[in-house]
């Protein structure tokens, strides 16, 4: 059964078909190391794929890229990026919005965006630091008494 944070987020189905094959963690692992990537899986057959298993279970780790291997071994796959999943998944475990924003390579403001949800016909709104929440922007202009 997987944790509340698997259930208040359900992944896109994009992720489907490798979540079938790996499970949501190690899906979760794959998409961390090769997202966005088209990655060649090598077949695991014959003296020459050797090396290059060799370099792929270094990678992935001999339990998740032996899986990847028996599933899809001689052919290239694309692993999604998911972003905005991803940027929710890890907010459901709890983690930070700047570290949130590291971990994916991108802005804290679009960690702000994704977690609440808004798109570019929402762009009068921002969140600020610490705060999950909107918050309208106020612009105040003064005008200049010269004396």
């Amino acid at each position: 059964m997987g944790s509340p944070a698997h259930q208040t987020q359900p992944p896109p189905r994009e992720l489907n078909w490798l979540i079938e094959c790996l499970g949501l963690d190690d899906t979760v692992k794959v998409i961390e190391l090769a997202g966005g990537l088209n990655l060649w899986i090598p077949s695991g057959v014959g003296a020459s794929q050797n090396a290059k298993r060799d370099e792929f279970d270094a990678e992935f780790g001999k339990p998740l890229a032996q899986q990847l291997i028996r599933y899809y071994g001689g052919s290239t796959i694309k692993i999604p990026l998911a972003a905005k999943w991803m940027t929710k998944f890890y907010h459901h475990k709890g983690m930070p919005p700047a570290e949130i924003a590291r971990t994916l390579r991108c802005s804290i403001d679009t960690v702000y965006r994704r977690i609440n949800g808004y798109n570019k016909l929402h762009s009068s709104f921002t969140a600020t630091r610490g705060d999950i929440s909107p918050k309208p922007v106020k612009r105040v202009y003064q005008s200049r008494k010269t004396t």
